[in-house]
């Protein structure tokens, strides 16, 4: 009986290496596998930050050209509202000096024909 006692102890320890061994095989295959997944997140996220600083640039780059465009947009039109205003300011001066001139011309002829 005692070599029986020892075969069968015998006979469960490989068994129990052998789970172990199997236990151990398939945790370092997840472990291979959790390595790989944290891998492509990395290079996803690496991937995905360079795009996103690529549109960035790209965003204030458009964003300094319409500014400039903005800005001599906005300086051609103060020069023309200047001009614009100018013109106007001579227009009425010219009125005003007409008017008045009108008048001159007017009190001017009512004195010749009172004299006559």
């Amino acid at each position: 009986m005692i070599p029986a006692h020892k075969a069968s102890t015998g006979g469960s320890a490989p068994d129990a290496f052998q789970q172990e061994a199997e236990r151990l095989q398939d945790l370092m295959q997840d472990k291979g596998e959790l390595l790989l997944r944290v891998q492509t997140l990395r290079q996803g996220l690496s991937d995905w930050r360079t795009k996103l600083n690529d549109q960035v640039r790209d965003y204030q780059e458009e964003m300094g050209s319409l500014n400039t465009t903005l800005k001599t947009e906005v300086s051609q039109l103060r020069s023309e509202f200047n001009q614009l205003r100018d013109t106007l300011r001579q227009q009425m001066e010219l009125t005003v000096s007409l008017a008045n001139g009108e008048k001159r011309t007017d009190a001017a002829s009512s004195v010749a024909q009172r004299q006559l």
